[in-house]
């Protein structure tokens, strides 16, 4: 599907509706939060974000049970993000290295799955709202932790 992505029927109406198109509801999921798969009980990080992830989907009012294939699988993600990420570091974060037959340079093996596996992890964060566009498609609006302080500087 070309073009950009659709926005949410609230951010539509926050724009003033400017195609003019009656808004749709989309389907929503069925309340409640979703079971955690033995498969991710099984890997601490991965239990580590889905707790993390659950949390922060519920107080987005994002959640809902039919949510957690979708949650299962970025927690996995990342928990095997992280290990490539810990192993990358360990060999000194060599991306490339040189070939010891014909002196070309190369792509390493852990540079690669690192790069597909946040590949991933980009396209799961937007699908579950957790990166401030996606949030932004759907028309939520976060609030501020404390308005006195900048990420930054100090304000006041």
């Amino acid at each position: 599907m070309p073009g950009p992505l659709p926005k949410s029927r609230s951010a539509n109406e926050a724009a003033g509706n400017p195609g003019r198109r009656p808004g749709s509801v989309g389907p929503a999921g069925l309340p409640g939060q979703p079971a955690c798969p033995s498969i991710v009980e099984a890997d601490p990080l991965a239990a580590a974000a889905w707790g993390q992830v659950c949390s922060d989907l519920e107080s987005l009012g994002l959640l809902s049970r039919t949510d957690g294939p979708v949650i299962a699988r970025y927690c996995l993600t990342w928990s095997r993000y992280q290990g490539v990420a810990e192993m990358l570091a360990k060999l000194g974060g060599q991306a490339v290295s040189v070939s010891k037959k014909t002196g070309q340079p190369y792509i390493t093996a852990f540079a690669t799955a690192e790069q597909m596996l946040s590949s991933r992890m980009d396209k799961l964060e937007s699908e579950l709202g957790l990166t401030p566009l996606a949030r932004a498609r759907l028309g939520l609006v976060v609030p501020a932790e404390d308005s006195k302080q900048d990420k930054f500087n100090i304000v006041g």
